[in-house]
């Protein structure tokens, strides 16, 4: 291959040591295999927010700051980008990392907030139950960027990027998670009320993060075109 897109790993378990073995250990033998194989492909690795954790000012994030991530994804998340880096400067491995923001667009998991509303919302419509929407926290206030949009950035870091540099793929906005419930509201086909469900909250949760995308728009001219509306209708 010219270009490896290594998305692969896990994004919620309630096994710690699922995180390591899904998100550390397959990049370490993919870079392996790379060496084995004698080949140079471009990597492109598609790391988190995540590994930003907690903040502890409102200004977007830039790739400099530095990185506390706060959960074992994260963590796992940061593993990964050393690991590719590693093999950069001792194997001239060209790595590009993408450091990407909350995604939003059709295929979601429904383990995340956004799907899962509109999975309650969607299946209350076909069976015609008013049952209210479970909610966990939704003063948290997130960076979401549509996935056919991440792509895109994907594609052009693939083709553009500098090995060895790490670029946020991030929409620069902040969006509270109350926000992206009230839109899906708007959007169903009956009225329905809203609960919180205390299984739902998150623990070690970030109240605040929102990043910076100025570096990929230098280099690429890439800017996010898919408004958060469609996004959560898709």
């Amino acid at each position: 291959p010219d270009t490896i897109f290594h998305l692969a790993g896990i994004l919620k378990s309630d096994d710690p040591q699922q995180f390591y073995a899904s998100n550390v250990s397959p990049t370490v033998s993919l870079f392996e295999t790379i060496l084995h194989l004698g080949i140079r492909p471009r990597v492109v690795i598609a790391s988190s927010s995540a590994v930003y954790g907690a903040t502890d000012h409102r200004n977007p994030l830039t790739e400099t700051v530095p990185l506390r991530p706060v959960t074992h994804y994260g963590i796992t998340k940061l593993a990964q980008e050393l690991i590719a880096l590693r093999y950069w400067r001792t194997d001239r491995i060209p790595v590009i990392v993408a450091r990407t923001f909350n995604l939003l667009g059709p295929g979601l998991s429904p383990l995340l907030a956004c799907s899962a509303f509109a999975k309650q919302i969607a299946e209350g419509e076909r069976s015609g139950a008013n049952d209210p929407i479970l909610t966990g926290d939704l003063t948290a206030f997130r960076d979401f960027l549509d996935v056919r949009d991440a792509v895109h950035a994907y594609s052009l870091l693939a083709e553009h990027g500098r090995p060895g540099i790490t670029y946020n793929v991030c929409s620069g906005r902040p969006v509270s998670i109350q926000q992206c419930l009230d839109q899906l509201l708007t959007m169903a086909q009956m009225p329905r009320t809203c609960r919180l469900d205390p299984a739902r909250r998150q623990t070690h949760d970030v109240p605040f993060q929102v990043g910076s995308c100025a570096r990929l728009h230098r280099l690429t001219g890439w800017t996010p075109a898919i408004p958060l509306v469609q996004s959560l209708a898709d």
